[in-house]
């Protein structure tokens, strides 16, 4: 009979541990303080980067979709949306909107949530067009410095104008011409006047 309520005490005993360890490693869980940041890097990826990094180089580590698709577990990590991987961040080529941590440390379990709005980084305002005043574009192809350009309608208008002046001098001359009393001596008429003047000499 002694025998049997040690029994049923280790018995009672070992659920009571298990049911601590458990409380523990909630409790653990629950109160972890680790948080996570989400920023968008100057080359358009997204880095989710956590607020601590695991206490033991023995931990292992995932990270977790929306739809619990592992995209990186402890150092591997599917190469066509992760750009980077540490042991604190993880560095996305696209935004996703809701990532799980998960890191276990000899039993002890904590998890945190990254969650961001990836709309808003795509409304974000494009950063300021750079107005340069001292070039004057043609097509968004052709810009030319405002000298060069002030040179080119110079040029042109240059150009204009002897062409202007050309064509008004050819036009004037050959108006001229035309204006001469042009005289008409039939040749037997001179033939005529040069006997004439042969016989009086």
């Amino acid at each position: 009979m002694t025998r049997g309520v040690c029994v049923t005490n280790l018995l009672a005993l070992l659920v009571l541990v298990a049911q601590l360890f458990q409380l523990s490693s909630a409790a653990a869980e629950s109160s972890s303080s680790l948080k996570c940041n989400v920023t968008q890097q100057s080359d358009a990826t997204f880095r989710y980067q956590l607020t601590e990094p695991p206490l033991s180089s023995r931990c292992t580590t995932c990270w977790e979709d929306h739809n619990k698709t592992v995209i990186a577990r402890n150092a591997d990590h599917v190469p066509n949306l992760v750009q980077t991987l540490t042991n604190q961040s993880i560095v996305l080529k696209s935004c996703l909107e809701h990532l799980t941590y998960i890191r276990d440390c000899s039993g002890v379990r904590e998890t945190t949530q990254c969650k961001v709005n990836c709309s808003l980084y795509l409304e974000q305002d494009l950063p300021p067009c750079i107005v340069n005043t001292s070039l004057i574009c043609l097509s968004k192809t052709q810009c030319l410095h405002n000298l060069i350009f002030g040179l080119v309608i110079c040029v042109i208008v240059v150009a204009v104008v002897i062409v202007g002046l050309v064509i008004w001098f050819v036009i004037s001359k050959c108006s001229k011409r035309r204006r001469l009393p042009v005289s008409y001596t039939p040749a037997a008429m001179t033939q005529i006047g040069k006997q004439i003047r042969h016989n009086i000499i």
